[in-house]
């Protein structure tokens, strides 16, 4: 356990463990798709517009529509706006001609935003908190889209080999055998039964994926695409897998681009919960105080993406194309996308009463002070009814002892401690280096270093050697299975 005090030292982040690399082919080279112009935020009470043809584009007959709701319905123009064909008036009577309707919008149409977040609830309740000026940009992205940063100019279309799952799970086995992969896990990856049903329901069914199409459907819409290979990663803790985009692929291909190449993460900045803030809001707080910890699910896919940049975030299955309309895990600036949206939600709960409370991505720490009588259904049904997907078997309730960020906070008595488990698990893993002819691979050592910078919170004597560990990490080599064997001192 340790007493908090304020603390200056920022932990080291631990280095990325690319996935391994797999082949490609392009296809369709034609002329180069121009990259997409900035919109401007609407005016407040401004309903869902047609998402506007950038210029230069060859795009269908048929206009592009934008559903707030994860309806793909598209917009229809009122009646009357049909357009009458003139009457001539030569004679003492008129003869009536026949109307000429309005094209009906293709409703097959990938092109279009969803998301189960309700802009126009959002934004009343922003305008009754007197707080819309400060959130406007967030309701013009939940209608049209939020930007990305990533790069629109194609040159032809590009298509990527997934990551295959049994080789996935023959690279952790090899490179991680401490990894934990239940035989449950391991039948998934096998089979890709998991990654079907991914795709299929938890995709499609919620409208963030488009149905799968052939290329040739998406090029009707958006002349030129490109897809990012797929692949499976367990998940901390649990046996559980989550389905990840790579987006940094290809790497250090001087002929393709991946698309993290092209985003500047530091544009999309965000409010972070560290462990620092953390420690300043348990310091600051009266006798009496409790908190709670609510999380957000699937928060990444309730993130809509504007339709001008989904065609650089697809994904390919068994022979289809799947356009993403969502920010995903891999896209380097979902964390920040998301953030903001995050933020909003800060910034309505304080408006509200509630609070003080900090955020670290998609989990809540909301502190209850002695003179606030609030509880945790009515802290979430405020929100919910804007659309607001909250887990309640994730939700932990008020308490006095909460846990937040990987660490037992105690707010009665101003302490931090590290549980029980993880302390364990740090010190297995410890021993487990040291042991005489271990071998190790490189996302061990990225493992390693992870919880080194993690526990360096409260354990202040390990920083000192954060920067050797991370240097240590950071040379193995991307390619290959590359092992090493400790010799003993």
């Amino acid at each position: 356990m340790l007493l908090l005090s304020p603390c200056r030292s920022r932990p080291e982040r631990s280095p990325a463990c690319p996935p391994r690399r797999v082949g490609a082919f392009a296809v369709d080279e034609e002329t180069t798709y121009p990259t997409s112009a900035a919109l401007t935020p609407p005016s407040r009470g401004i309903q869902s517009q047609p998402f506007p043809p950038e210029p230069g584009v060859n795009m269908p007959s048929s206009p592009l529509t934008v559903a707030p709701s994860v309806s793909p319905l598209p917009l229809l123009p009122p009646a009357n706006t049909v357009t009458t064909a003139k009457i001539s008036m030569a004679a003492a009577f008129a003869v009536s001609q026949d109307t000429v309707p309005v094209p009906v919008a293709d409703r097959t149409d990938p092109r279009f935003v969803t998301t189960p977040l309700n802009a126009d609830k959002i934004e009343s309740l922003l305008c009754d908190l007197n707080i819309l000026d400060q959130w406007s940009h967030i309701v013009h992205g939940l209608r049209y889209g939020f930007d990305v940063g990533a790069g629109t100019s194609l040159p032809h279309s590009f298509t990527f080999q997934n990551h295959s799952s049994s080789e996935l799970v023959r690279i952790c086995l090899i490179v991680s055998p401490t990894l934990p992969l239940s035989s449950r896990m391991l039948t998934r990856c096998l089979s890709g039964s998991h990654l079907h049903r991914r795709l299929h329901c938890g995709g499609t069914r919620s409208g963030v994926l488009f149905p799968g199409i052939r290329a040739r459907r998406v090029r009707s819409s958006y002349r030129f695409f490109r897809t990012s290979p797929l692949g499976l990663v367990p998940k901390p803790g649990s046996d559980k897998l989550r389905l990840v985009q790579d987006m940094s692929y290809p790497r250090n291909d001087p002929l393709v681009q991946s698309v993290n190449a092209g985003i500047n993460s530091d544009d999309f900045p965000t409010a972070w919960g560290t462990f620092d803030e953390a420690s300043r809001l348990i310091l600051s707080l009266p006798p009496g105080c409790r908190a709670a910890v609510f999380d957000i699910s699937s928060a990444y896919r309730i993130t809509p993406v504007q339709p001008g940049q989904q065609h650089v975030l697809c994904v390919y299955w068994r022979g289809k194309v799947y356009i993403d309309r969502a920010v995903c895990f891999g896209l380097s600036s979902s964390a920040g996308v998301f953030g903001a949206i995050a933020d909003m939600l800060v910034a309505i709960y304080k408006a509200s009463g509630y609070g003080p409370m900090c955020k670290w991505v998609d989990d809540f720490f909301v502190i209850c002070l002695p003179d606030q009588d609030w509880t945790e259904d009515r802290f979430i049904a405020l929100t919910a009814q804007l659309g607001v997907p909250w887990s309640i078997p994730t939700t932990r309730p008020l308490a006095t002892c909460q846990h937040y960020i990987g660490f037992n906070w105690n707010l009665a008595c101003q302490s931090v401690a590290l549980p029980q488990e993880k302390l364990e698990g740090v010190c297995s893993l410890l021993t487990a280096w040291r042991s005489p002819g271990a071998k190790f691979g490189m996302c061990d050592a990225a493992h390693l270093h992870g919880k080194l910078v993690h526990i360096s919170s409260i354990f202040p004597l390990i920083r000192p050697f954060l920067q050797s560990a991370s240097h240590f990490a950071s040379h193995f080599q991307s390619h290959g299975l590359i092992c090493i064997q400790l010799q003993p001192s």
